[in-house]
């Protein structure tokens, strides 16, 4: 943990001490009730802020691939938000079809992939009518390319969106082992959720339905890697599938919030299993524990800083799991943490979230909740 989010974690600490929760829930109605309309404040504020750049080495993890993972996550979860918010607010459509496509151009940057062609020695985008590399992050960039389409089903990238689906799909149907390689050699169940995600997206987009063989392959994945809870492993062999960790509230929180473009269900028993086995509340806010009650775990970049065992991550994750499976009063307890931690101001971003923050909590807060 940096010295920055000790600090954080800190303040975060003593505000708790004397706000009361009920306090901090003020306002939780504005972002989390249907008819909301913060929502576009907040896009707007995010694109003017990822128009004045947004810089890998920005991020100050210390790691370049995960400086290069939020960078690119960073422009794909706003052209989602920006899909979101223009279709519950008509009035913005045409305003945010042009920060989707804004964000869409940046993931094009040879720059913003650099870190995934580092580690696999080719580009995603270059190689996509050849099978020799997973190159799984493309499910990432293929959630912003689906955002973009949901707006616009004509947008300047249509045919891209359309190849990059495509080769998913064929990926996962050649696929021989368990999962698909985030990076050699490694796996993520979550992360080959994103691909799944980007797949009910394009689905939307174009009107045509998920393939028969992708719907089998998430039923495998639900049956491999979610316990009887409703919890996701976090990492696995990618060959064999035998767990390299254990499950965790990050990783099955965010993977609810994906599953949810393509197979309901499913979010809904991994939100209801992040909700009912690792959610909990401390000093009446709403918070999600990474591991099980009673496992003992370190914190790490998936999980964020973890104070007393509950997840920074998880729980803001929990706000997009909450939406999906349409739980207010869990989002409302949940929206308090994230008022404390992220501190909103004026409706127009959140001070310490950064772009990849602000871009997430656009996401999952204007996720629209099931009919």
């Amino acid at each position: 943990m940096t010295l920055r989010h000790r600090l954080l974690v800190l303040l975060a600490l003593c505000a708790s001490l004397f706000l009361p929760a009920p306090l901090l829930r003020t306002g939780a109605h504005t972002w989390i009730d249907p008819s909301s309309d913060a929502g576009p404040d907040l896009a707007a504020s995010l694109d003017a802020r990822l128009r004045r750049g947004v810089q890998s080495d920005g991020f100050g993890t210390g790691a370049p691939v995960i400086d290069g993972e939020w960078l690119l996550a960073s422009y794909a979860f706003a052209a989602v938000g920006y899909a979101q918010v223009g279709a519950r607010h008509p009035e913005t459509r045409e305003a945010n079809i042009a920060r989707a496509n804004f964000a869409v151009e940046q993931l094009m940057l040879p720059e913003v992939r650099r870190f995934d062609t580092a580690l696999w020695g080719d580009d995603m985008l270059s190689c996509l009518h050849q099978d020799a590399h997973d190159h799984v992050v493309l499910g990432y960039l293929a959630l912003g390319l689906g955002g973009a389409r949901l707006l616009d089903p004509n947008m300047p990238r249509a045919a891209l969106h359309d190849e990059v689906i495509a080769t998913l799909e064929r990926r996962l149907a050649r696929g021989q082992g368990a999962l698909l390689e985030t990076y050699p050699g490694r796996a993520w169940p979550v992360d080959n959720a994103s691909m799944y995600a980007a797949i009910g997206l394009h689905a939307r987009a174009t009107g045509r339905p998920v393939p028969a063989a992708v719907s089998r392959r998430i039923a495998r994945w639900e049956t491999d890697f979610v316990d009887d809870d409703g919890l996701l492993i976090q990492s696995v062999r990618p060959d064999s599938g035998a767990p390299t960790d254990t499950v965790r509230g990050s990783g099955t929180s965010l993977a609810a919030w994906l599953m949810g473009f393509v197979a309901p269900d499913t979010a809904g028993r991994l939100a209801r299993g992040t909700r009912d086995t690792l959610g909990d509340t401390f000093l009446g806010l709403g918070v999600v524990r990474e591991y099980r009650p009673g496992v003992d775990g370190r914190g790490d970049v998936d999980s964020g800083p973890l104070v007393l065992g509950y997840s920074i991550s998880g729980t803001g994750f929990a706000l997009g799991a909450a939406r999906q499976i349409g739980d207010r009063d869990w989002a409302a307890e949940l929206w308090s943490t994230t008022r404390l931690f992220g501190v909103p101001w004026r409706r127009s971003g959140f001070l310490t979230g950064g772009p990849l923050g602000n871009a997430l909590l656009l996401a999952f807060l204007t996720t629209p909740e099931p009919s």
